[in-house]
């Protein structure tokens, strides 16, 4: 390797980290205007672009890089950076809400992971612990909870004993465990989950925090909390705004408007149902919030 290049690596690494994410994406351009970038230096820096993509959520340029990552690492027989366009692939597809595509490119990545020699390597274990989470997230698809959880606590696991700094991997399983759990009706549970994934603090991912209030507002609603319910959702729906996320804003909505109807607020619940209409003329999602309703 050349001699700046892996502490510049090392910088946006600490950088996506930290949540910068244009600051690291701007480090990113940099190294890709430098000359002679061995191997492991081109895959490494597409991998973290394709990852500030997807925290800043361009998520058809994530999915670009991905498949350039994918290519040139088959292409110079580096495996774990294969996983790693795999890997980013799948977390695009969870928030695209496509789950048949999630599930065959997990299967893809299990495929993969499986031909590599087993290793303690930093590299290897870091890639071992998002498989993990990801086959986790398989199975709560599936309604196989306490399996789901296993796998979050043991992918957890790894990523803290890895780096504990890491607060990206971490705040994402701590999210998952946290609607594990409520599907298990383990309200406190959940919300320890969702409240120790927000204490990260500045370090996580700002969009994850908006997951983290929506999931925490559906915990309050449960418990008959409806005005601490009311007051996480709409700070979720704020944030997710703010990305544009189509699909879960519609979501986000159709919750506010079922606390509102609790709270008998017939004036706020139009108001808000109104608009979700606009909202969905634009994403044509097919919700049925009639059922809310």
């Amino acid at each position: 390797m050349s001699n700046s290049v892996p502490k510049e690596l090392t910088l946006v690494k600490g950088l996506i980290n930290e949540g910068k994410y244009e600051e690291a994406l701007q480090h990113i351009k940099d190294i890709e205007q430098k000359e002679n970038l061995n191997p492991e230096e081109t895959l490494r820096t597409l991998s973290y672009k394709g990852r500030v993509y997807y925290y800043l959520r361009y998520l058809e340029n994530a999915l670009k890089i991905t498949e350039d990552l994918y290519q040139k690492s088959q292409e110079m027989k580096m495996p774990l950076f294969t996983l790693d366009a795999l890997g980013i692939k799948a977390v695009v597809f969870i928030v695209l809400g496509k789950v048949e595509d999630f599930v065959k490119t997990l299967e893809h990545g299990e495929k993969i992971f499986e031909s590599i020699p087993r290793a303690h390597s930093l590299e290897f274990q870091e890639r071992e612990a998002y498989l993990i989470g990801f086959k986790g997230y398989r199975n709560f698809l599936v309604g196989k909870f306490n399996l789901a959880l296993d796998l979050y606590h043991k992918s957890l696991a790894i990523c803290q004993q890895l780096d504990p700094q890491d607060s990206s991997l971490q705040g994402w399983n701590l999210n998952l465990m946290a609607y594990a759990y409520q599907s298990k009706g383990e309200l406190k549970l959940a919300l320890e989950c969702a409240e120790k994934a927000l204490s990260i603090g500045p370090k996580v991912d700002y969009l994850l925090k908006g997951d983290l209030y929506r999931i925490m507002g559906s915990i309050h609603r449960q418990k008959g909390d409806l005005n601490r319910a009311l007051d996480y959702h709409i700070q979720s729906l704020e944030i997710y705004k703010r990305f544009k996320e189509g699909w879960w804003i519609g979501w986000v909505y159709l919750s506010i408007i079922w606390v509102l109807l609790a709270k008998k607020d017939i004036n706020q619940a139009q108001n808000y149902l109104q608009q979700f209409k606009q909202f969905n003329e634009k994403y044509k999602i097919e919700f049925d919030y009639l059922l809310y309703l």
